[in-house]
């Protein structure tokens, strides 16, 4: 699981960096994420919160409003 307070658009392209750091590095170490698996959620108070396009390895991630947490 990954996160980060996402406030403005700068946030959410540092975010979108960090996924892509993610597919560098699972290249690197032979791994294989699968973004079909992966899941966006937003938490917010407020009643229209943005939603920003966040993608892994070229595709686009779902967006959520309930997820399950595996505890792993």
């Amino acid at each position: 699981m990954i996160y980060l307070a996402v406030k403005n658009e700068q946030d959410a392209r540092i975010f979108q960096e960090d996924l892509d750091k993610l597919t560098t590095w699972e290249k690197r170490w032979m791994m294989e994420f699968h973004p079909d698996k992966c899941e966006v959620i937003t938490i917010s108070r407020k009643r229209n919160p943005e939603q920003h396009p966040y993608t892994l390895n070229g595709h686009q991630l779902k967006h959520v409003d309930v997820a399950k947490y595996l505890g792993v």
